[in-house]
């Protein structure tokens, strides 16, 4: 993992971003992910994970330092933006964004006065990033990276308007929720359902911002690389496992008694 610099400033100067989501809730997990070779982030997932808020700030400050913890809330209501930025997160991911002025709604609660209105109380923060309070808040508007989903009709429709705000960084096309949107639920190679994800990606690019989306087996993320996407998560922590303890348990030739 490259260590220099922002995560954020990172991205924008071409590294490309490769990270589990993370869903089990566990320091442990988030530690040994961020710690992996080839991963650059991880997502901690409150929005499909079991994973509240204690646990959640645990996992941000064991991964930082080593891969850039993000953190992806439930909705984009303001008061959980706050509390995910509040335990250390160097970045928001936030689902099921439709319009741009939800988005536009979503860059501002990121930011302190008076570029936003986020509220202040960083003494966690500051102290998983390791710098004074006052460091923090001079840093902080500029280092956090935010990753918006499309994941609807609406959304695919308004991916352009999306992508034209100003402090949005990765447009992520959320591949089994668009696949859902288009009536061919997990169907995300279909012709339709591909293209919608590559009208994401195009979006993104037009307005000088990374294009990310999901791939579960390593084939297809690196086909999703080819296709010019800069930012890739791959399957679940809980994916992950269960497969390679089914690809272990086949693989052995257990005597008869």
């Amino acid at each position: 993992m490259n260590s220099s610099g922002c995560f954020r400033e990172r991205l924008k100067g071409g590294e490309i971003g490769i990270g589990p989501i993370l869903i089990i809730p566990s320091l442990h997990v988030s530690q040994m992910s961020a710690t992996l070779e080839g991963v650059n982030f991880v997502w901690i997932d409150l929005e499909h994970g079991a994973i509240g808020r204690e646990t959640a700030s645990a996992m941000v400050a064991s991964s930082r330092g080593r891969a850039a913890p993000l953190v992806r809330v439930t909705s984009g209501e303001h008061w959980l933006i706050k509390q995910a930025l509040d335990m250390g997160a160097e970045g928001l991911v936030v689902p099921m964004v439709d319009t741009r002025e939800e988005a536009e709604h979503i860059a501002q609660a990121i930011l302190y006065p008076p570029a936003g209105f986020r509220g202040y109380g960083p003494d966690v923060a500051a102290q998983t990033w390791g710098i004074p309070i006052p460091q923090y808040f001079k840093r902080a508007n500029d280092d956090i990276t935010l990753v918006i989903q499309i994941e609807s009709r609406e959304g695919l429709k308004n991916a352009e308007s999306i992508a034209a705000v100003e402090r949005v960084d990765v447009l992520f096309a959320g591949a089994f929720d668009i696949s859902v949107a288009l009536g061919k639920p997990g169907k995300v190679e279909e012709p339709d359902v591909e293209a919608a994800i590559l009208s994401v990606r195009d979006a993104a690019h037009k307005h000088g911002k990374k294009a990310g989306t999901i791939a579960l087996d390593p084939v297809l993320g690196q086909k999703r690389l080819n296709q010019g996407f800069d930012f890739l998560v791959t399957a679940t922590d809980m994916v992950l496992l269960t497969r390679a303890m089914a690809e272990y348990v086949a693989a052995l030739k257990v005597p008869s008694k």
